[in-house]
């Protein structure tokens, strides 16, 4: 088996368990945005009803929007759902659409390595510290933990966008090149 081979194997192996980690992503997202309106409720209806309000729910709320701003991205890259700006990229030719898919992905990957870093220096910032939250008095590095996670899913999937947009990218210069070779 040549060195291509053995890549897409791993790759199609790894794939799999990242599938697997962003569908898991996905659904705890989900839990979470089915949560906060439950949540939210509840502080309105003790507030104004039994004149009682529950000062943690709005820092779970928080923690909430956290989880399902950063859970689900990796899955939304992965079904190619996620908030594109493409004004000018539209116009391109399929070729350098590919080009500036690959450079964005790379971008992303540095940014999410960098929020994996700095993630994981809070985590052990927080975690030595001692730090609790001030409503619920539990320790903060669990809910730190979500940025740095995440991120890493979210880079594996930018890198998985990468490995398929340059095989796309080889494939479409050696049709191009053809084509133009039979022309």
């Amino acid at each position: 088996m040549d060195r291509r081979g053995i890549m897409r194997k791993f790759l199609r192996l790894g794939g799999n368990s990242l599938e697997m980690l962003s569908s898991a992503g996905r659904y705890l997202a989900l839990a979470a945005f089915l949560a906060l309106p439950v949540f939210i409720f509840a502080e309105v209806v003790s507030r104004y009803l039994f004149r009682f309000p529950l000062a943690f729910v709005i820092e779970i709320s928080e923690y909430l929007l956290l989880v399902c701003g950063l859970m689900g991205a990796a899955y939304l890259l992965e079904v190619d759902r996620h908030i594109t700006i493409d004004l000018v990229v539209s116009h391109l030719p399929s070729h350098w659409r590919r080009v500036c898919s690959i450079v964005n992905s790379i971008a992303g990957v540095l940014l999410c390595a960098v929020l994996v870093w700095k993630g994981w220096e809070a985590i052990i910032h927080v975690y030595r510290n001692g730090f609790h939250s001030m409503g619920l008095g539990v320790p903060l590095f669990p809910f730190y933990s979500v940025i740095p996670l995440a991120s890493l899913i979210l880079g594996l999937q930018f890198v998985v966008r990468i490995w398929k947009g340059s095989q796309k990218l080889d494939s479409s210069h050696f049709e191009e090149a053809e084509s133009t070779a039979n022309k």
